[in-house]
């Protein structure tokens, strides 16, 4: 008999309450966003927001029927409450999980199901123990709230496995999944000699000294960090700025970084390894008691879609979710195909619109939808402007008859995060 399995997994984001309670609560207040009373229009507009990001679906979307200040109103909590949804979205995800004895695939599917993060295995095909093959590990379990880059350390930890960050696919593009495999050698346990924070992990991974004889600049103390996240992230820019670093040694002696400015990271893989240069300690110290910094990382927030239609339709369409405008400013007839022009418009892109940052833009799911729900992909795209705020691309479809009555439909992340992540090592002996 197989045992019970139990499992959840967290989001930091409001619950909402019950769906037809919530329904009828959030009708209510927004009736009373028209009331004759100015102190009964603010008080119903203070507790909408105070309901948080799930009454998105409830609210309505502002049209030119609703009176003015309501509409206004309605608009104001929805960029809000887009706002908020955006950022909590980047928070790290928390699992509750309890197994026994189950097997290490099973595991990682759930952990694969509960985070939203791809997980990836490049192990040899496990045998059931015969024909000489070694037998798939089983994982045991109880973790409650728990950090799941954590949970998943425990699980390679059972299982004597590690992941590779920097794992690629077959046409050499970095594959951003997490990709468990077997190591080259045993390893230390992962959760023990590791940092999260959030959606982030930290492991230093090795430690040298080096003392210039020619050149006092060249004296330095070097910790390699490798920092992973969970991949449903998809980081736009990280930074690691020197000035954050602090270094305690077990002599009470503390330190800074030996080098300035900042470092920007990689953030095209699964994580990033980055070097804390440190001024060397006094021979004395025989270890680092605490390493604390910060990243500053550039995230996408929540996607977003957005429905145009049904086409071709008057002029220019225009929708504003969170931070970003997505318009399509024309549809035209090109050949035996059809092109539609959109333009991306941010309130602060943060420098993400910078052509060698554009990935994440150019992987925006767009498609054209028939009125009987077919999904058509586009054949191509192309960029067509490009800006400190604004990003714009064509995309052609391959459509020989009228595009009447289709719907295209795009979807984006409403909002660009800057985030700062927190890091702290502890305990690292001197070499």
């Amino acid at each position: 008999m197989f045992a019970p399995v139990l499992m959840t997994a967290f989001l930091l984001v409001a619950q909402p309450a019950a769906p037809a309670d919530l329904e009828n609560q959030v009708r209510d207040l927004v009736r009373q966003l028209n009331a004759d009373s100015k102190d009964e229009r603010d008080a119903a507009q203070k507790q909408l927001l105070e309901l948080g990001p799930p009454i998105l679906d409830q609210l309505p979307i502002p049209n030119s029927r609703m009176p003015a200040e309501m509409r206004q109103r309605v608009e104001r909590i929805r960029l809000q409450l887009e706002q908020k949804r955006a950022e909590t979205s980047v928070d790290g995800t928390r699992v509750t999980l309890k197994v026994d004895k189950r097997p290490l695939s099973e595991v990682l599917a759930m952990l694969e199901k509960l985070s939203g993060n791809q997980i990836v295995s490049r192990l040899p095909v496990p045998e059931d123990g015969q024909g000489g093959g070694a037998a798939e590990p089983t994982i045991t379990l109880d973790v409650k709230d728990a950090p799941f880059l954590q949970v998943l350390d425990q699980v390679l930890d059972q299982a004597r496995l590690t992941l590779d960050i920097f794992a690629t696919t077959d046409d050499g593009k970095p594959l951003k999944s997490l990709v468990v495999m077997a190591p080259l050698a045993p390893l230390l346990p992962r959760a023990a000699r590791s940092n999260y924070s959030g959606a982030f992990r930290f492991e230093p991974l090795s430690i040298t000294s080096k003392r210039g004889l020619a050149d006092p600049a060249e004296s330095v103390l070097q910790v390699l960090i490798e920092a992973q996240w969970e991949p449903r992230l998809a980081p736009i820019t990280m930074t690691f700025p020197r000035e954050s670093l602090a270094i305690k040694f077990d002599d009470g002696t503390k330190a800074g970084s030996a080098r300035q400015g900042s470092e920007l990271l990689g953030t095209r893989a699964a994580g990033s390894r980055f070097p804390l240069h440190i001024e060397l300690p006094p021979r004395k110290a025989a270890r680092i008691e605490q390493i604390t910094g910060n990243l500053k990382v550039l995230l996408p927030g929540r996607m977003e879609t957005f429905r145009f239609g049904p086409l071709p339709g008057p002029g220019k369409y225009k929708e504003q979710k969170a931070e970003v405008t997505v318009f399509v400013d024309r549809v035209a007839k090109n050949a035996d195909a059809w092109e539609v022009f959109v333009r991306l418009k941010f309130d602060d892109a943060a420098g993400a619109l910078q052509s060698h940052l554009l990935d994440w833009v150019e992987d925006n799911p767009a498609w054209l939808e028939s009125a009987d729900g077919k999904k058509m992909e586009p054949g191509s795209y192309q960029p067509t402007q490009e800006g400190e705020n604004e990003y714009g691309i064509s995309y052609l479809f391959p459509l020989a008859g009228d595009i009447k009555g289709y719907t295209f439909v795009y979807s984006t992340p409403a909002a660009l995060v800057e985030k700062t992540i927190p890091f702290e090592i502890k305990n690292l002996d001197l070499p």
